[in-house]
């Protein structure tokens, strides 16, 4: 049947990229990691059409497709992953939307979990009910406690957000909010996370590329704060999120990263769109904002700041303290220095 000649062709696929040396594509390219159809939870037959998975209504049927996948993969390949598609797990039916909110409950109430070694799920900033990516990665992972079963490692193969006026945002809109996903996301022990797109699909939401008119040669300022970012948290682990004990307002969202170097730093906000002051007590801070680069590329030397506690920039106007700076929508990178 169908399935039959779906596990025969997923066995010839592994071995090909599997890297054995037998039967290897040339090369030997390695693929390890195997997931099945995109939005599987997608329960419109136009959206299917268009390339979404069509299993929102049948997730007894998926469990079992995952079952029979995971036969033939790792009869083939014992080292490969099986994955769900990455999940859109939003824009619920009952809400108008293609999606169907119990697909993953009926997958893992199907025995489905076992047969799922790693689960992605997709991420853009349109539901009220998730206020950051991490709030998605909970209700996720809450379904998969509420079978009784233990929740595999998560990632996002596709997140972003848009950068077009018509969507109510912009360039710095767009900026600020790829740092905010790609924290929060670490602080929800994603294992992995993937900006969609390079280029933009679309005007409205569909504007969430890092460049402007398919062209390489035009970074929008959403490039330069992923760059930014890459840079000041290589190597960083998420160490704790910050509390009413760190801040002297409310109104504030921070994270601190243990660094490489044994160092922490820290990614902070304010949630309300205003100007706030933070009091750090050390002697010394390096403060980057989250663009720390001009729009040809070259280096800004005004976005990053070395201040010393009663000296030029610490604003409380006093030593022996620490240092006080201004924290505000824009996300920026602070650390002990020296």
């Amino acid at each position: 049947g169908k399935i039959d000649d779906l596990k025969a062709f997923l066995a010839a696929l592994v071995e090909r990229y599997d890297g054995d040396g037998i039967q290897d594509a040339p090369g030997s390219p390695v693929v390890r990691y195997w997931t099945f159809y995109a939005e599987p939870d997608n329960g419109s037959e136009a959206y299917a059409a268009g390339g979404k998975g069509w299993w929102g209504h049948n997730g007894s049927g998926y469990a079992d497709l995952l079952h029979q996948i995971q036969l033939a993969i790792k009869a083939t390949d014992p080292q490969a992953k099986v994955m769900i598609g990455g999940l859109a797990y939003d824009w619920f039916e009952e809400s108008g939307g293609p999606f169907v909110k119990t697909f993953l409950d009926d997958v893992l109430a199907a025995g489905g979990g076992q047969y799922i070694d790693l689960m992605p799920f997709h991420y853009y900033p349109i539901n009220p009910a998730w206020n950051n990516i991490g709030d998605k990665a909970t209700a996720i992972r809450g379904v998969f406690q509420g079978k009784g079963v233990s929740a595999p490692p998560m990632f996002s193969p596709e997140m972003g957000y848009w950068s077009d006026a018509a969507a109510n945002s912009s360039e710095e809109l767009q900026a600020n909010r790829l740092v905010k996903i790609y924290v929060n996301g670490l602080a929800a022990s994603l294992q992995n996370m993937c900006w969609f797109a390079v280029f933009d699909d679309g005007p409205g939401t569909e504007a969430h590329g890092l460049f402007w008119n398919r062209d390489l040669t035009q970074p929008k300022a959403s490039y330069w704060t992923y760059k930014t970012m890459t840079q000041e948290l290589a190597g960083a682990r998420f160490n704790r999120t910050l509390g009413p004990g760190d801040f002297q307002q409310g109104g504030m969202e921070g994270y601190e990263f243990r660094l490489p170097s044994g160092k922490t730093k820290g990614v902070i906000w304010t949630t309300d769109g205003a100007t706030k002051r933070m009091l750090f007590p050390f002697p010394g801070l390096r403060v980057v904002d989250k663009n720390k680069y001009n729009p040809d590329g070259s280096p800004n030397a005004s976005a990053t700041r070395i201040i010393y506690d009663g000296q030029a920039g610490d604003l409380d106007g006093q030593g022996g303290n620490g240092v006080t700076i201004e924290i505000g929508p824009s996300p920026v990178y602070v650390e002990l220095y020296p």
